[in-house]
């Protein structure tokens, strides 16, 4: 049995953070703040949490917001008329909880620099890192010239996907590579993107985008391979798993949930 104390400690011990960010630590249930049995996972979907009823874990601990929209329990302090715990998928998500007695601990910004960035860039095995700046989440990796279709090819093989976006001539030689993973790649982030484009990326490797964000990209004539928000994390969370469960192993009895795209394509 460990305590969030204890959890945050050892996580920014690693990541040179003075403490977890302001999206991060419990966002739901551990009222003593100890926990033994933990399911980690990108985000706390409802069949993540069934999960974790099955496997009679106690604690969740995942990387992305359990409510909707985004950080909702911080914006009870702003709009604090809105009722966002009724809301559909909010309120199903607190039942299962409550009713199995589930904690959730969130670690974002502190899990992408622990293991998510760089756990991507081996995934993918696409180069070298040329540039890296863990305050800015910045990772840029460089490579031998190859045409943009070659290298979405190999990414799209590599996560396993039936398809990835690409923004930019398919011919076109690629050799320098900003990495835009998880949300990144969205409009809500566009100085991160127009960040790596500054930086002479010639081509930006995703992660999920909309519309928004892929038209500034095709209009700033840098190309783009757009995968999936959830794929480009789900490896570095495995690894945050492992270990997690190795520093604590006489502690902590740690569980990995894969999420799964929420769609099929026809």
């Amino acid at each position: 049995m460990i305590t969030i104390k204890e959890l945050e400690k050892f996580i920014t011990g690693k990541t040179g953070d003075k403490g977890f960010g302001i999206d991060e630590g419990r966002i739901f249930g551990l009222t003593k703040e100890r926990f033994e049995k933990v399911v980690v996972c990108w985000m706390a979907t409802v069949e993540a949490i069934e999960f974790a009823v099955k496997n009679n874990a106690d604690t969740i601990i995942c990387h992305e917001s359990l409510f909707l929209p985004y950080n909702a329990p911080l914006k009870f302090f702003q709009e604090s008329q809105k009722d966002f715990m009724s809301w559909s998928t909010n309120a199903k998500r607190i039942q299962l909880l409550a009713r199995n007695n589930i904690g959730v601990i969130r670690v974002h910004g502190n899990m992408d620099k622990f293991t998510i960035l760089d756990a991507y860039i081996k995934q993918l095995d696409l180069g070298k890192i040329a540039h890296r700046n863990d305050e800015k989440f910045y990772r840029i990796v460089e490579f031998p010239p190859v045409k943009l279709e070659k290298m979405a090819l190999k990414i799209k093989n590599k996560l396993k996907l039936e398809r990835v976006l690409v923004i930019g001539e398919k011919n076109k030689k690629v050799s320098r590579g900003g990495l835009i993973w998880g949300g990144l790649g969205l409009f809500c982030n566009i100085d991160f993107i127009e960040s790596m484009i500054s930086l002479e990326c010639n081509v930006l490797i995703g992660g999920e985008s909309d519309e928004y964000a892929m038209q500034y990209i095709k209009d700033s004539g840098v190309s783009a391979i757009i995968t999936s928000h959830m794929l480009s994390e789900n490896e570095g969370i495995k690894v945050f798993s492992r270990i997690l469960a190795e520093e604590f192993k006489n502690k902590l009895k740690v569980l990995y949930f894969e999420n799964i795209l929420p769609y099929s394509q026809l």
